[in-house]
Order: structure tokens, then C-alpha cells, then sequence
């Protein structure tokens, strides 16, 4: 919200009666429409109201700058509703952003060009200027040649300002300003870049000598210095806050993608852990079943040695014979052998007829049946490589003792 005072500056009478007349038409309160150059942003105010008291039909501005007091101006001519023109000049060439706001906001106003500024003034008619602003950043030898020709351009009632003599340092612009306050009476607002109004017609407004008569220091002076001082101030202190509030709204932009962001990563490192982990599962399935399928297969070669074993000579078969009666046995008296278990599990060693416990040995182990609910041969093999690798019957080796698990 804006802070610029209205009321808040308490003017001598000759201040309000005789000077701010036109303030009725709150011309100094206006908001300017570009704010293009912060340094000269507080000195709009003193424009809008010289150009009220003024009313200009001409206005021309040797040298631009950032093209704040140009577009001032124009806003003014604009808003004030009379027929004029603004012609600006810049010395090098016209920066883009300036061309395309004349074109676009002032077509029928503004006109800029470009070209040494003392032959742009030349060039137009004695007598017709009604303000002429002049930068004082422009080179000496343009300074110089501006003053003899001013007094003919000017309109019988035309003004000058010089600008922006506070702005830099050149010992040309301060002799400039001051051979022109020696010469012609002047009002000046040396607040910011400095603002020099220089009354060099023969017939200026009369509000704007009394205002160049006050002596600096007095009661008139200081509270027309203040007025201005804090107007241009509250238009300071509006782009300042709308900096501030373009700042938070940018940090809290950026702190809600930051925050996207951060959940896109955790969700993504979610993502990714949870492939890991399938994969990771994937992969331990795999081993299993690869480690399952290499105890299998061995199973199934010493099967077929069993297989062999029994085309044995007569002698050697009742050897073995009496070993396969033995783990029988054995099989059959561990407490890992659930006959009924096996027998319900699997319906077709029912059928058959044949002993569980003999099935088991003979047929079941090599098959990847379990002999009980509770005990799986394939894996007690996985543990036990010893008993794989000699042919010992899993059931057999647990109940030798020899068990690692």
C-alpha cells in the first residue's frame, strides 16, 4: 500500500493560496505509469506538477537516460488532456525497450530520435518550446552550446529543467547548473539526482517566481523541499515494497518447487529402494532355486548310480541290498519320517502298496518329496553338503549326528 502523504506536510499560506494552486488537480500526486529509473523515480512529482502549472504544447528532452523524466512528462501531456508533443534525443542510439514503450503506450505523444542534441534543438521553431529538459550526464562541449540557443526556442513563458546535475560527477555539469542559476531565476530540489527548474523566458508563470524567490532556508523553501522530499519518497517506498513482495512471492515459489522437488526425490529414492529390494529378492529367489536345482540334480545322478548298482553280480547285490535295508530302517525309525504324513501327502505310494519309509529311500528322496511336514531333504542337503557329496541318506545323516544344522 502506499505511504505518500497528502496532507501530512503543513504549508505557509503563500505555499497553498499562491503555489500549489494547481494541486487541486492533484497533478503531483499522480502514479506514475513506467518506472524505468529508480535514481529519478522521487523528482516525478516536481515534473507532473511543473507541467500542470506549465502546460506545455512542446516538450523536448536532450538526452534520455533510462527514460524516466521523458515518459514523465509524456504521461503528464497525456493526462492533462491538451493537444502537444514530446521529443526526446538521445546522443548514442535509442535503447529498444524505450522505442517500443514510446510506440506502444505514447504513439500519438511521444517521438524519440537520436543525434547530437544541440542540432535537434536547432531544428525546431523559435518560440515554440514550452519545456526543455536537459541532462546534465550530456558531454561539455553540449552543455556549452545549449544555453545560446534555449533562449531562442523557448516559448515566451517556457521553463528548463536540468537534470540529474547531483547524479554525476562533472565539474562541467556543476558550472552548467550554476552559471544558469546566475543568470535566470531558479528553483531547485536537491534531493535524489537533483532537479534544477530554470525560469529563462521573459514571461515565466508567476507562481513559479515566487517559488524561485524563496530564500534557501526559509520557512517557504524548507517545506516545499520537505513536500516534494516525501512524495518522491512514497513513490520510492512503493517500488520498494513491490520489490519486497516480488522478492517473497520468488522465495516462496521457490520454496514450493525445493519442496516438489524434495518429495519427487523421496519418492523416487522410494522407488528405487523398493526395486532394490525386489531385486534383491529376485535375485536370493534365483540362488535358491539355483542351489535347490544343483542338489536335485545330484539327487537324480545318484539315482541313477542306485539304478545301476542293483544290474550288480549276485554277491555284490545282496551287499547292497543289506545297506538299502539298513537306511530303511534307519529312515523309518527317525523321528523325520512321519509314515502317515507321507502316505496322506502322497496318494500315489498309497496305491502302490510299497513301505513308506522304503519309497522314501528308494524313490521319494530322489523324486523331492519330503519324508515330513517339517523336513525338507533338499534343504538339509544345502546345509549339508557332506552328506550330498557321500550319498547319505539326509534322514540317515541326522540321526549319525553328523548334522551341521
Amino acid at each position: 500500500m502506499s505511504t505518500r502523504p497528502e496532507a501530512n506536510v503543513a504549508l505557509p499560506d503563500i505555499l497553498r493560496e499562491e503555489i500549489m494552486v494547481p494541486l487541486s488537480g492533484r497533478a503531483a500526486f499522480w502514479t506514475p505509469r513506467s518506472r524505468l529509473e529508480p535514481a529519478f523515480l522521487p523528482h516525478v512529482p516536481e515534473l507532473f506538477w511543473l507541467a500542470e502549472i506549465a502546460r506545455p504544447k512542446l516538450i523536448v528532452a536532450l538526452g534520455l537516460g533510462q527514460g524516466q523524466c521523458f515518459f514523465a512528462l509524456a504521461q503528464a501531456m497525456e493526462r492533462l488532456n491538451h493537444a502537444g508533443h514530446c521529443r526526446g534525443v538521445a546522443v548514442a542510439d535509442i535503447p529498444a525497450a524505450l522505442s517500443t514503450h514510446a510506440e506502444t503506450v505514447y504513439p500519438d505523444i511521444a517521438k524519440l530520435e537520436a543525434g547530437p542534441v544541440c542540432e535537434a534543438l536547432g531544428r525546431f521553431q523559435d518560440g515554440t518550446v514550452g519545456l526543455l529538459t536537459i541532462d546534465a550526464a550530456l558531454p561539455k562541449e553540449d552543455l556549452d552550446g545549449l544555453q545560446a540557443l534555449w533562449s531562442h526556442k523557448l516559448t515566451e513563458d517556457g521553463v528548463v529543467v536540468i537534470r540529474n546535475y547531483l547524479g554525476v560527477e562533472s565539474e562541467a555539469a556543476r558550472e552548467f547548473v550554476d552559471v544558469a542559476r546566475d543568470r535566470y531565476p531558479s528553483l531547485s530540489f536537491d534531493h535524489g539526482e537533483g532537479v534544477c527548474i530554470i525560469l529563462a523566458s521573459p514571461c515565466p508563470d508567476a507562481r513559479l517566481l515566487t517559488a524561485a524567490s524563496f530564500a534557501e532556508g526559509s520557512e517557504e523553501w524548507t517545506a516545499l523541499q520537505a513536500f516534494f522530499a516525501r512524495l518522491g519518497g512514497g513513490l520510492i517506498h512503493d517500488v520498494k515494497s513491490g520489490e519486497i513482495a516480488a522478492l517473497q512471492a520468488e522465495i516462496e515459489r521457490r520454496d514450493m518447487d525445493i519442496e516438489t522437488l524434495r518429495l519427487r526425490a523421496e519418492r523416487t529414492e522410494q522407488i528405487h529402494l523398493e526395486e532394490i529390494v525386489a531385486l534383491t529378492r529376485q535375485a536370493e529367489s534365483a540362488i535358491e532355486e539355483t542351489a535347490r536345482c544343483k542338489v536335485e540334480n545330484k539327487l537324480v545322478l545318484q539315482h541313477a548310480e542306485a539304478l545301476k548298482l542293483r544290474r550288480l553280480p549276485a554277491f555284490l547285490d545282496r551287499v547292497r541290498a543289506r545297506e538299502i535295508r539298513a537306511t530303511i530302517n534307519t529312515v523309518s525309525n527317525s523321528s523325520n519320517f512321519d509314515r502317515d504324513w507321507y502316505l496322506t501327502s502322497y496318494p500315489d505310494v498309497h496305491a502302490s502298496g510299497m513301505d513308506p519309509a522304503a519309497h522314501f529311500v528308494l524313490y521319494g528322496l530322489y523324486e523331492g518329496r519330503r519324508p515330513s511336514r517339517d523336513f525338507d531333504p533338499i534343504a538339509y542337503l544345502r546345509a549339508n553338503p557332506d552328506a550330498l557329496e557321500s550319498g547319505t541318506n539326509p534322514l540317515v545323516h541326522a540321526a549319525e549326528g553328523l548334522s551341521r544344522k
